[in-house]
């Protein structure tokens, strides 16, 4: 016979027994290693214990071996071991007739030991497919209600290996009530202090109390499980993740929600439906999402008027209302003051009621900065200081973090998760903080990496990734590793940032050889690829196109996103060519993106054709690859950059076919563009906060659709921020009250419209794209149909990258901003430059002197460097550094002194200056200050 199969009699010893009242008692197996101590309360039963009728339990048929697990941290002893059998086991133990409810727990507590099984009872099999490993558990437990009427119960487990942890019947009993303060909710306190009162009295022996309080055990502990997410803290403590705690945390629960009676049944079913909802939400788990709809609708039926259940039912509850006063501004205007106040409330949620001091929101490091990825409007449009400071507390936290090595994952891991950490992090901060030598400094750390650890020159000249599996100190280059991928472009983000601050030589060099060789390798046809096409993967060693696959499209590696098809990986690649392009001037660094670009304009073929084939290729892109999805088009960012870039209207038609909102009204100046992409950025925030907000298990899941129409309305950016420094604009002090349109910028003009909604005020314009020279600022009244009056002139020179002036806004009143050249001073920005730096991390002292570090975080030698000491704005001494070096070897530089000086008691400010010579990337980094108190 093919299974396990459980015979349970009425003859037990009452040493497994809970209590000793006839009919009314629990009958618990343990199943392991002979010798070993069981669960409290459970009977051990390990391979050679043959049913006997003295013994009144054992098994009937050979076993194959008993299994221990070495994960130490599992919540019970019970998941730590188990019986094995080749076919099948049979279990036979003597228990008393009546209605149980029983347990299983089937797995061998192993990881590595997979089965398939299911399980008769009674000849009757059970509804349940036990598949194992469950995703991170090495087992799993199912609970049903049995009847035993002649003293026996037959309980079949089949599959392959049959394993089982555990066996327990426990009779069915009327439970205790329990009260509660919510009705669903996983109010633990309440659960805690009635097992703390009931400890406290002894009522724990008989049966049902025992059972329930078992049974609370285990419902706190799944709710510990859940409410640890993925906190390093609550990760180290159980040694397992957030996604395997989701599931121990089901597993847990399960006896509980088969017991409609039991008193915790609903709560448990409300917190079990939750788990699967963001299982599902999280990694796309089919039969967990019906499951979770399955318990969402019956809890529904009892709790009618329950409101966030309603939201997970998908009913849309309308947020707090935002009281905003519409005035007579411009519908866009009106739209995104409402959408940014609705941002900022989410954005406050995260950073006040989640964020700790180490940067951390509870979801992980790895999922926590994906959050990340809409928040640059908040700060670079809005100004928001306390999106600026959660951005920056998270990129912190990330760089001190355990998981981190000098910029990149300590631990090896595929490209794509590997990267995550530092990529979705640090790139942004060349805004949210530009010029802090500190964010520049770490960037040039994690591309020693790169030059050091991941790259190399290979047999035929090219520099290639000898892995996509990476971490900061090596690669796994054996067979099938020792690939490049498109996806490798990720880890060197922060680097091409870094490469844009300060015209980066080394880097550029660097860089120019990899995209040089991709460039090449895409150039020739080769395993069934057409010329032209950027390959998914390229084998390292000799530039085998797919690397060991005989299908260029499907490298066959460890993730499928790997593969061609999956159009946003390969596009992170021609991103990074794309910023070369803009770095440079040279066009080489356009043709991979070119060619699908002309590739899309031309008709569209009426079948995908041979797969790999050009006609494949051509169908692939039209239909957005894997993806499919004609609304998010995964090529629709890649043309807008490059159109931004270029201004190629081979892009046009496309952008305007494919983009976004912000970049198809760039396209033809149909601002219903904008209305509908607002639209869409309102639909994510009017609703269901608790989802986006204390709901949330995962915060990778965390976002606000169709967010870029507000960076590309305030900044002129093509995406969210981070990809690369597309933008025209930036805004000091606006808040909320400013809504910004920025209707044209190119690097010699600027069209933009504001409307203050607030009192008067001054706000400050930064730009970014404008070639040096002198501009005139028109500072013009603009009514809400478009009318231009009332036009104020002011001069802004252009001699650094970032360049700012101020305007000044009178109340409730629109204005159209226009920037024109009167003369160029020379072509573009210089960047190849000096750049000394300090911040206010830089400045310590003793009572005995005030200590500095100085920063060169150009791409020259800062020489003749003046630093100025200032206590309460009174000067207090001067020191020279002749020559300080340019960190062109990727190792920071930094000149470190002290100025003897010792301060009175009282509260003092300090400030520090520095000053050179030579010309700079930027002086707004050559000043800090920092508060002191002197208490003796």
């Amino acid at each position: 016979m093919k299974g396990l199969i459980i015979i349970l009699n009425v003859m037990l010893l009452s040493c497994i027994s809970c209590s000793q009242q006839k009919n009314n008692i629990n009958y618990s197996f343990d199943m392991g290693a002979p010798g070993t101590v069981p669960a409290e309360r459970y009977q051990r039963v390990d391979p050679s214990q043959q049913y006997t009728a003295a013994r009144g339990w054992g098994w009937l048929t050979a076993t194959a071996g008993y299994s221990d697990s070495t994960n130490k941290k599992l919540s019970s002893p019970l998941y730590s071991n188990g019986v094995y059998g080749a076919d099948s086991l049979v279990f036979r133990a003597d228990v008393t007739n009546g209605d149980y409810w029983l347990t299983v727990i089937a797995g061998s507590g192993r990881l590595i030991d997979t089965s398939t099984m299911t399980i008769a009872v009674n000849e009757e099999r059970w509804p349940d497919t036990i598949q194992l490993p469950w995703e991170r558990l090495a087992f799993r437990t199912v609970a049903h209600k049995v009847k035993v009427r002649d003293g026996k119960v037959i309980v079949a487990v089949n599959g392959k290996r049959a394993s089982v942890c555990a066996i327990e019947l426990k009779p069915v009993m009327r439970w205790p009530a329990m009260k509660f303060t919510t009705p669903l909710e996983t109010d633990t306190l309440d659960v805690q202090q009635q097992v703390a009162n009931w400890e406290k009295a002894g009522d724990t022996t008989s049966t049902v109390q025992y059972n329930l309080l078992q049974d609370c055990r285990r419902y706190l502990l799944a709710c510990s499980y859940v409410s640890g997410g993925g906190w390093s803290w609550a990760s180290k403590k159980t040694g397992m993740s957030a996604i395997h705690r989701c599931f121990a945390a089901a597993d847990l629960l399960a006896a509980i929600t088969a017991d409609e009676n039991h008193p915790l049944h609903d709560r448990a079913t409300y917190l079990l439906a939750r788990v699967y909802y963001w299982l599902d939400l999280e990694s796309g788990y089919d039969d967990l999402e019906k499951l979770a709809k399955k318990y969402f609708n019956e809890l529904q039926e009892k709790y009618p008027d329950h409101t966030v259940l309603k939201m997970y039912r998908g009913e849309k509850i309308a947020n707090s209302n935002v009281a905003l006063d519409k005035s007579d501004a411009p519908s866009w205007a009106v739209a995104q003051r409402e959408a940014m106040t609705r941002m900022l409330k989410l954005i406050e949620w995260w950073v006040t009621q989640r964020q700790t001091p180490n940067g951390e929101l509870g979801g992980k490091y790895g999922d926590d900065v994906e959050i990340l990825r809409w928040w640059l409007p908040a700060v670079l449009g809005a100004d928001d200081s306390l999106a600026r400071l959660g951005y920056t507390r998270l990129a912190d936290g990330v760089w001190n973090s355990d998981a981190m090595d000098r910029g990149f994952a300590r631990r090896i891991d595929d490209v794509e998760h590997a990267a995550e950490l530092f990529r979705d992090t640090h790139p942004g901060m060349f805004m949210v903080q530009y010029g802090d030598p500190e964010y520049v400094e770490r960037c040039l750390i994690s591309m020693q990496h790169f030059q050091n650890v991941w790259t190399s020159v290979n047999e035929t000249g090219h520099r290639h990734f000898k892995s996509y599996y990476l971490s900061a100190s090596k690669v796994l280059d054996s067979l099938p590793f020792d690939v490049d991928v498109a996806l490798n472009a990720r880890a060197v983000l922060p680097g091409l940032w870094a490469t844009w601050y300060s015209q980066h030589p080394r880097m550029l060099q660097l860089f120019g050889e990899w995209c040089k060789a991709w460039i090449e390798d895409a150039a020739r046809a080769g395993n069934g690829k057409p010329a032209g096409v950027l390959p998914s993967a390229i084998r390292y060693r000799d530039d085998r196109i797919g690397g060991y696959s005989d299908k260029w499209y499907e490298p066959g590696l460890s993730y499928d996103y790997y593969q061609w098809d999956h159009l946003s990986h390969v596009n992170e690649l021609l991103y990074h060519m794309l910023g070369m392009y803009s770095l440079t001037g040279d066009k080489q660094y356009l043709q991979p993106t070119a060619l699908l670009a002309k590739w899309m304009n031309e008709p569209v073929p009426a079948t995908a054709g041979e797969p790999g084939s050009e006609q494949w290729v051509r169908y692939q892109l039209n239909r957005g690859g894997h993806e499919d999805n004609p609304v998010l088009h995964p090529m629709s960012k890649l043309f807008s950059m490059a159109l931004q870039l270029t201004g190629d209207t081979l892009y046009t038609k496309l952008v305007n076919r494919y983009g976004q909102a912000f970049n198809k009204y760039t396209t033809d100046g149909d601002v219903t563009w904008l209305e509908k992409g607002l639209n869409d950025v309102l639909e994510s925030l009017r609703y269901n906060f608790p989802l986006q907000t204390s709901e949330a298990l995962f915060t990778d899941r965390i976002y606000v659709k169709g967010s870029n129409v507000l960076m590309g309305m305030y900044t002129g950016h093509f995406g969210a921020g981070y990809e690369f420094p597309g933008m025209a604009v930036s805004w000091k002090n606006t808040g909320t009250n400013v809504s910004v349109f920025v209707r044209d910028a190119t690097d010699t003009s600027l069209h933009i419209s504001l409307y203050n909604f607030d009192a008067a005020k001054d706000v400050v314009m930064q730009t970014w794209r404008l070639k040096p020279g002198r501009y005139t600022v028109s500072i013009s009244t603009e009514d809400k149909t478009g009318n231009i009056s009332d036009t104020k002139e002011q001069e802004l020179i252009v001699n650094e990258q970032m360049e700012a002036t101020r305007l000044s806004l009178q109340a409730r009143r629109g204005y159209r901003v226009t920037v024109k050249p009167v003369e160029f001073f020379n072509s573009h920005v210089s960047r190849n430059l000096a750049d000394i730096a300090i911040a206010p991390r830089d400045v310590s002292f003793t009572d005995k002197a005030v200590y500095y570090r100085i920063h060169n975080i150009g791409s020259k030698e800062a020489r003749n460097v003046k630093v100025i000491l200032l206590a309460d704005g009174k000067e207090i001494g001067q020191q020279q550094i002749a020559v300080l070096a340019a960190p062109l070897d990727l190792v920071p530089r930094i000149h470190e002194g002290n100025f003897p000086f010792e301060l009175i008691r009282g509260h003092h400010r300090l400030t520090i200056k520095i000053e050179t010579t030579d010309n700079e990337i930027t002086k707004l980094n050559n000043e800090t200050s920092v508060m002191v108190n002197v208490l003796l």
